[in-house]
């Protein structure tokens, strides 16, 4: 049977502004990075963070090694925690609408360019 283990005590928890002096940044970095990575909590219009959390908020402000051992490092930025929220926004985010397919067989008409032509007899089987 398994055993279940006890809850974990509790860190400390600071307010936005204890936060932010702890990493010597304004209340409202530390508050958009925390928003961003999920990193903080909220209550009405007060932030709070847990050490866990300023933590988290350390890790995604750390810069990408250049080297290790004279040999270059590549680490794509996508893996910031940051850059992951900040897609998953743009991805969720309402697209624009593209011109229609009139609007489109006019704009590839007027254009000069040969790329236009050869799209203008692709898609719309003119020359």
């Amino acid at each position: 049977m398994a055993r279940e283990e006890p809850p974990a005590p509790l860190d400390t928890i600071y307010t936005a502004d204890e936060a932010a002096e702890r990493l010597r940044i304004t209340t409202r970095a530390i508050i958009k990075l925390g928003r961003d990575i999920g990193a903080c909590s909220r209550y009405g219009r007060t932030y709070l963070f847990s050490e866990a959390d300023i933590l988290d908020i350390w890790q995604a402000m750390r810069a990408p090694p250049i080297s290790y051992h004279g040999r270059a490092v590549h680490i794509p930025a996508d893996e910031s925690p940051v850059n992951v929220a900040r897609r998953l926004v743009e991805l969720t985010a309402k697209k624009a609408a593209s011109a229609s397919p009139k609007a489109r067989k006019l704009m590839l008409q007027r254009s000069s360019r040969p790329s236009a032509k050869r799209r203008l007899k692709d898609e719309f089987g003119e020359d």
